[in-house]
């Protein structure tokens, strides 16, 4: 029962920081919101964790997407420590 509410919290906390990546990705392509607040609070949350997929070579035509594969490694790394929680193999579903 103790695992299941620290799983069901570490979700929602995760995936609370997905959204925070999302809103910053958004909110980086309009041009009339580039210098607010939120924008600096969202840059001051997500940078870290982007920064970490800058290196790759993923820009096209002067679309970088990193921060595609930074989403997608975001969901897969949570699921599978939410998975090792609960006790659940579904690690062969990854591979």
């Amino acid at each position: 029962m103790l695992m299941l509410r620290i799983a069901s919290f570490l979700s929602l906390i995760t995936h609370l920081y997905y959204l925070l990546i999302w809103g910053y990705l958004i909110i980086r392509l309009l041009p009339n919101l580039q210098n607010t607040r939120i924008l600096s609070f969202l840059k001051k949350c997500t940078e870290p964790y982007l920064r970490i997929f800058r290196f790759l070579p993923l820009t096209f035509a002067n679309i970088d997407f990193s921060p595609i594969v930074a989403l997608f490694a975001w969901k897969l790394i949570t699921r599978l420590i939410i998975d090792l929680l609960l006790g659940v193999s579904t690690l062969c579903l990854y591979i």
